[in-house]
C-alpha cells in the first residue's frame, strides 16, 4: 500500500518536532532522517519529497517542537489507518533520529513520550 500525502507531512514535522526538542537540529540528525525514510518507507519520491518539505517548512517558519507536534497532528489525523501500521517504524525513526547526535537530551526523550502519546491517540 502508498502511503498518504498526508502520513509524509506529518512525519516530516514529527521528525522536526524530535530533532528540535533539544533546541538545535544537528546535521546527523537531517542526515538520518533523510536515510531511514527511504529505508524504513521506501520514499524518496514525491511522498518522501513531502516528508523533507513539512521539515524545512517548520525550520523556515522556526516553529516550536510543540508547534510542529500540532502540525503533524492536523496531518496525522488523516492517515490513521497508516499510523496504526506504521506506528512502529516511526517510533524507531524517530529514536534512530535522537539518537544521531549521540547525545540523548531529556527534552529529546520528553518529546519521543509526547509522540508516543499523540500516536496512540489517533
Amino acid at each position: 500500500m502508498a502511503l498518504s500525502r498526508d502520513f509524509f507531512e506529518g512525519l516530516g514535522y514529527l521528525t522536526y518536532a524530535m530533532a528540535y526538542a533539544d533546541g538545535e537540529i544537528e546535521r546527523e540528525e537531517v542526515k538520518r532522517f533523510a536515510e531511514e525514510l527511504l529505508n524504513r518507507f521506501g520514499s524518496w519520491d514525491t511522498q518522501g519529497t513531502r516528508a523533507r518539505a513539512a521539515f524545512e517548512l517548520a525550520v523556515q517558519k522556526k516553529y516550536s517542537p510543540d508547534q510542529a507536534l500540532e502540525q503533524a497532528q492536523k496531518c496525522l489525523k488523516w492517515s490513521k489507518k497508516e499510523v496504526a501500521e506504521k506506528k512502529e517504524a516511526i517510533l524507531q525513526t524517530l529514536k534512530d533520529v535522537l539518537r544521531a547526535d549521540r547525545k540523548e537530551e531529556a527534552a529529546e526523550l520528553a518529546m519521543l513520550k509526547k509522540i508516543e502519546t499523540l500516536l496512540n491517540s489517533l
